[in-house]
């Protein structure tokens, strides 16, 4: 192998000044991965495979801890840290593989009016996503998390399961620190 940059290396370094943050930020983690760790023929996306049958069987974003217990029984899925390294985040890692379930996500139907989320509602999607990313999410964690949640829903057909917009949670519910004492609070019942 040669010390100098091929030439993909060299249309790369001419791409970085023109990409955003969040994308220099996923190839970074995906060009630091250990490749040596995986099988040089098996494709990327089957680091995702345990993810997306998680997905599949319940239709929405798995916790950390529900792929680790699930992993035991699959000994071929790689460790979370591996896949929050390779794909940036385990959230990154979750709508990567949301994508290997379906192709295109489904749409609402015009003639289906959309229902207003409850109190009851809100509060709950702030509790499966503290399940999802492992602790109380902050107002830009809980967006990340909708927006993944929202394409698992709209990809496995459950529309009426879309959580919350941020913004509609904060305007009902005051703000989003008073979002969360309410989540806590309901919790501890």
């Amino acid at each position: 192998m040669s010390d100098s940059p091929s030439p993909g290396a060299h249309v790369i370094a001419r791409l970085l000044p023109v990409l955003s943050d969040q994308t220099r930020h996923q190839l970074r983690a995906m060009l630091a991965d250990d490749i040596a760790t995986r099988d040089a023929l098996a494709p990327a996306n089957h680091s995702l495979v345990g993810i997306a049958a998680l997905i599949s069987a319940r239709g929405r974003v798995p916790s950390i801890a529900e792929y680790d217990e699930a992993r035991r029984d699959h000994s071929d899925w790689p460790h979370h840290n591996t896949l929050a390294r390779r794909y940036g985040t385990w959230l990154h890692a979750v709508s990567a593989a949301t994508k290997l379930i379906s192709p295109s996500p489904a749409r609402a139907s015009p003639r289906t009016a959309p229902t207003s989320p409850t109190r009851h509602d809100m509060i709950q999607a702030i509790v499966r996503c503290r399940l999802a990313v492992g602790d109380w999410p902050t107002g830009h964690e809980y967006t990340r998390w909708r927006n993944v949640e929202a394409d698992i829903c709209r990809r496995t057909g459950a529309l009426d399961r879309i959580a919350p917009q941020p913004q509609l949670v904060r305007r009902r519910l005051g703000t989003w620190n008073a979002a969360l004492d309410i989540a806590r609070h309901q919790e501890q019942r």
